[in-house]
């Protein structure tokens, strides 16, 4: 039978979906969850009614159901004429416009008289439609273009004409570089000015997203020496985009050398063209920057990282390779200590991935002692293995030798709030945003954390405005819970269902929403589902133990939470400020 929803159809005999009639792949357990929830779309499913579709006469955990509701979703989230709707306590739904209805698989066939007398008719029609086709289409028709790049115009953070013009002049560098490719199509991305990437997205037509669309921002005002631009990369994918951030370019301005300038931004064109290839899987097998398999490695594990998947470690396997064929390139080494760490926090491995992991970033800064991300990634690492004091000292002393560099601001202030110094990490935050506002527009890591410590909500929800990771999604939830914004607070509720591999996020966001609903009974419930998973994969991190304290006492488990508290402390998060802002009684 076939079903048709919105731009799909789905073919339950032949397992298959597809969308305005190409194939669009899913693994085999979603599949069969979605052709229960197409076929059943006139009602509410039950997670019993799931599990039977997908895993028949097995066991299944809830965690395991909400992965795959996870996966389906991911497959819609850019149609907002499909949605999987959440029923609370109920189960799930599927919604569509045009709603799900069933259609033939083969044409209706003509009795004879019918057939006769519309015969002539028939004929005289297909005639002219003949015709017409031959008209329009006797020229031999464009292919449609599978390697599509988009430019946003240059954003000038200031309004001055000298700013406008060395935006133009930027992007005409840009596009005459990469118009030169005959394999690309190459296109200006209409956007207004100081609009950034999530708000071009809501605004632009689905069917004209190019498949690569390259951001740049001119950053600071110009001077008399060099322009800063930063630009970020973004590929479209199944499930919605992948960002690269290519971080802080400096360009020599054209008022000290002109000539000096041209050739400055015709080199930069020549590096950024090779990544634009790499996103596309067009890059040539040669020499450069090590060894381009390995960056076709590298983006291809990056794009396999989606959404960790615990029982799938195929994408660390990718950057291994990668390292292990290109050993000074350092964007595989952080890409694989990243998919270490992720193991951690996400999948509860050890401290030996921690360990991993720091050994990968030790390494590039061996031969780059202030890569501003190396040092970021190892100071979070030495704080999930209780050495936040020798975390803070690192900073401190590069900081020294870096002093205007925000992303160090950050990291000190992640690595403060570890050791208890939320107004020191406060003014790191604030520090770093006063330099450069722009950040407040990219992902930032877990600096609003310091925020949510001080019960700062008005705070927190201002420097998160465009985070999208699971653990900032949480304290957001919470902060709008607190502030009374209930519209708000549903939304990030079901933004944070099934975003964690084993759900551990997802169980901490139910513990609140059944707090906010009053319903203890489901608050307790899920408190010990949230116990099994860290009894199987332990949490690692002193911070995020800390949190889960604060959400039994609140579940009213105050014997867990104190047994929490304490496994915070023995894993080195010795922020009493934290502990005395949400707990009445002292551990000691």
């Amino acid at each position: 039978m076939r079903y048709a929803f919105g731009q799909w159809v789905l073919d339950t005999d032949a397992h298959a979906l597809s969308r305005n009639g190409q194939k669009q792949d899913l693994e085999p357990k979603a599949m069969a969850v979605l052709t229960h929830l197409v076929t059943h779309a006139d009602r509410v499913v039950s997670r019993a009614e799931l599990a039977e579709a997908g895993w028949p006469r097995q066991e299944v955990t809830d965690q395991t159901i909400n992965r795959v509701i996870f996966v389906i979703r991911n497959r819609f989230r850019d149609d907002d004429d499909v949605t999987i709707r959440t029923v609370h306590r109920k189960g799930y739904r599927l919604e569509a416009h045009p709603p799900v209805h069933a259609i033939s698989r083969t044409p209706q066939v003509l009795t004879h008289k019918t057939s006769m007398r519309w015969l002539a008719p028939i004929l005289a029609v297909l005639a002219v439609g003949l015709m017409v086709f031959a008209e329009l289409f006797s020229k031999p028709a464009e292919p449609v273009a599978d390697y599509s790049v988009g430019l946003m115009p240059v954003q000038a953070r200031h309004e001055g004409e000298s700013e406008r013009l060395l935006a133009y002049s930027i992007n005409q560098a840009l596009l005459l570089g990469l118009e030169q490719d005959p394999q690309l199509q190459l296109s200006q991305a209409r956007a207004r000015d100081g609009q950034n990437f999530d708000t071009w997205l809501e605004q632009v037509d689905a069917t004209q997203l190019p498949v690569v669309l390259i951001e740049p921002v001119l950053q600071e005002e110009n001077s008399d020496t060099e322009d800063h631009l930063h630009v970020w990369l973004h590929k479209r994918i199944d499930v919605g985009w992948q960002h690269f951030d290519l971080g802080m370019v400096s360009l020599p301005s054209p008022l000290l050398d002109e000539q000096l300038a041209n050739a400055a931004r015709a080199s930069f064109v020549e590096q950024l063209h090779p990544l634009v290839l790499g996103l596309l899987g067009l890059l040539p097998f040669e020499k450069q920057a090590g060894d381009l398999e390995s960056f076709n490695l590298y983006l291809k594990a990056v794009g396999s990282m989606q959404a960790v998947d615990c029982s799938d470690s195929r994408y660390i396997g990718l950057l291994e390779t990668a390292v292990e064929r290109s050993p000074d390139f350092e964007d595989a080494r952080l890409g694989l200590a990243e998919a270490y760490f992720a193991q951690v926090w996400s999948c509860g491995q050890g401290r030996d991935y921690v360990e991993k992991a720091l050994a990968q970033t030790e390494r590039v800064l061996q031969s780059d002692p202030y890569h501003s991300y190396a040092l970021n990634l190892k100071s979070s690492l030495l704080a999930a293995l209780g050495r936040a004091p020798e975390a803070v000292a690192l900073l401190r002393e590069v900081m020294v030798q870096q002093p205007d560099d925000p992303s160090l601001e950050f990291a000190l202030s992640y690595v403060l709030t570890y050791v208890g110094d939320l107004q020191g990490s406060l003014a790191m935050v604030q520090q770093a945003v006063a330099r450069d506002p722009l950040l407040l527009q990219v992902e930032v890591g877990d600096t609003p954390s310091v925020f949510f410590w001080l019960q700062d909500w008005e705070g927190l929800l201002a420097h998160s405005p465009y985070q999208q990771s699971s653990h900032i999604l949480l304290l957001k939830a919470w902060a709008q819970w607190q502030l009374g914004l209930g519209e708000e607070l549903q939304q990030t509720l079901v933004q944070l269902q099934g975003m964690d591999a084993h759900d551990r996020l997802g169980m901490f966001a139910d513990i609140l929403a059944a707090v906010v609903q009053q319903d203890p009974a489901l608050a307790q419930s899920r408190l010990r589902q949230l116990q099994l998973v860290d009894q199987q994969w332990p949490v690692l991190d002193g911070e995020q133990m800390l949190l889960m304290a604060v959400l039994a006492d609140l579940a009213g488990d105050p014997a867990l939470s104190r047994k929490w508290r304490l496994r915070a402390r023995a894993q080195g998060f010795q922020c009493t400020a934290c502990e005395q802002a949400f707990f009445e009684t002292n551990l000691l």
